[in-house]
């Protein structure tokens, strides 16, 4: 006999790693026959944020306005690397009179009340033996329309020997060294996202999730600054410039879990075909001619039967189905198995934690305690009533992981 998992065939950029279907959670005396399925709607994404994209001309740029203290070498419009670019100029031998502050040059502009603003920067080979520091920064709003946070990303070679890319909390205070890699002589895509559910912000670089930052009570941004910083050497070999292009303001867009729509098979007679290495010397899986009878033997810590299914695929193709209709069970004794999905949460490949559902709390999934920690810290809920402290609907979790 066999039994099914269905899942959507559309192929997304973004994905799970993984989707495991779990029978038992130490759960005792349970016995029951399942054909287990899953299903998730086949389409692509919607691009969670829409950007408004903002002319880097020099007729734009006169309309920006100093921030702290113009740059020394001036900024225009240039044509750079394929793109139309904010050249930013610093030269060390016109630097500010007044030290620390007054060393960062740039210039800043308003925009309408954003989630998020993005830019590209080249990452010039050149600054190699320079001391450069080039940052995207966010100037973000509380709900009094005052100044609650700079949120900034900013690329650097002259932090105590370290070269690379490093963030600023707003809030807290404080660099942090990002143990990233990066390309020289390349464009780098920049975005600071501000998570309405959590009030964090979210830092990407060329699309992966790099840092989440304390965002206090901010509600949005409200302002854009590009800055460098002139450490005044008074040496022209030490100069250099910064070029940004495609520069962008934006809002996230609703994200929700779509119902299945088209589905296919995947046929299981071969448990060999499943991870069972989490089931536990008491519990039991085995194909029967109806399904899968899955069960325990006793009490003990070791009642546990698990089957994990590899699989591919987005958490907006989930379905909107609860989990009390995503599985066909019959129980001897017991309430039915939970849903387990191992999740990449910030799309690099890697898992981050598990979602997991079960019929008791309807369609609301609860976090692992064994989860990364940024992905508690942008959980859409926390509290108690459910299997962690951490919790939502899927729609909730995708609100909150986009990607």
């Amino acid at each position: 006999m066999r039994y099914t998992y269905r899942h959507g065939i559309q192929k997304v950029k973004n994905k799970f790693t993984q989707l495991s279907l779990v029978f038992l959670l130490a759960v005792t005396g349970i016995s029951g026959a399942a054909p287990l399925f899953g299903s998730h709607h086949a389409s692509a994404l919607t691009p969670h944020i829409s950007y408004t994209d903002v002319a880097l001309t020099d007729s734009e740029l006169g309309n920006w306005s100093p921030d702290r203290t113009t740059p020394s070498g001036g900024f225009s419009s240039v044509t750079f690397e394929g793109q139309t670019a904010a050249e930013l100029r610093v030269d060390n031998t016109h630097a500010s009179a007044d030290p620390g502050f007054y060393r960062t040059e740039g210039i800043q502009r308003t925009i309408p009340a954003s989630d998020a603003i993005k830019a590209n920067l080249y990452v010039d080979g050149s600054w190699s033996g320079k001391s450069v520091r080039a940052g995207l920064w966010g100037v973000a709003h509380n709900a009094s329309s005052e100044i609650s946070a700079y949120p900034i990303v900013e690329f650097t070679t002259d932090n105590a020997g370290y070269t690379g890319w490093r963030t600023w909390d707003g809030v807290n205070g404080g660099w942090t060294n990002l143990s990233i890699p990066y390309t020289s002589d390349a464009w780098s895509t920049i975005e600071i996202v501000h998570n309405n559910g959590s009030t964090k912000f979210n830092v990407y670089i060329n699309g992966a999730l790099v840092a989440t930052n304390t965002g206090g009570d901010s509600t949005n941004l409200n302002a854009v600054i590009l800055n460098s910083y002139n450490n005044a050497t008074n040496q022209v070999a030490d100069n250099y410039a910064a070029h940004w292009s495609d520069l962008g303001y934006g809002n996230v867009t609703g994200a929700s879990v779509s119902a299945c729509a088209t589905t296919s098979s995947v046929f299981t007679t071969d448990l060999s075909t499943w991870d069972r290495t989490e089931t536990r010397s008491a519990g039991h899986n085995v194909i029967v001619p109806t399904g899968l009878h899955i069960y325990t033997d006793d009490a003990s810590s070791n009642a546990k039967a698990a089957g994990y299914y590899a699989t591919n695929f987005a958490l907006s193709t989930l379905g909107d189905k609860t989990i009390a209709q995503s599985i066909d069970y019959q129980a001897t004794t017991g309430t039915a198995p939970g849903l387990q999905l191992v999740t990449d949460f910030d799309n690099d490949g890697t898992p981050d934690g598990i979602l997991v559902g079960e019929s008791v709390y309807g369609n609301t999934w609860w976090l692992s305690n064994s989860a990364s920690q940024f992905v508690k810290d942008n959980s859409p809920n926390t509290g108690g009533g459910y299997g962690s402290n951490y919790f939502g609907t899927p729609d909730q979790w995708l609100s909150s992981f986009p990607d």
